[in-house]
């Protein structure tokens, strides 16, 4: 039961915004399901043989949430230059 549940909830945390181009799907909404996923992850009981696995995945979710973020920064400082249009 639990594992459907956690399945359902990844599968309907949030939907992405109805666009004409799928990837332009706004930051804020990617790290909003990426800040989902870390809640679920910690969700996870602990033990000796999960400990480092979740450790891990919560690991790469920071590391992505932080390129992300700095990918983000580096457009806006390039619309605001107006080197990029959109």
């Amino acid at each position: 039961m639990h594992n459907q549940q956690l399945t359902f909830t990844l599968m309907n945390a949030t939907q992405p915004p109805d666009t004409e181009n799928p990837w332009l799907v706004e930051t804020k909404h990617i790290l909003r399901d990426l800040d989902t996923v870390r809640e679920l992850i910690l969700k996870i009981p602990l033990h000796a043989d999960t400990y480092l696995p979740a450790q891990t995945a919560i690991d790469a979710i920071w590391n992505l949430r932080y390129s992300i973020q700095f990918m983000a920064a580096i457009r806006s400082e390039q619309r605001r230059a107006g080197e990029i249009k959109t």
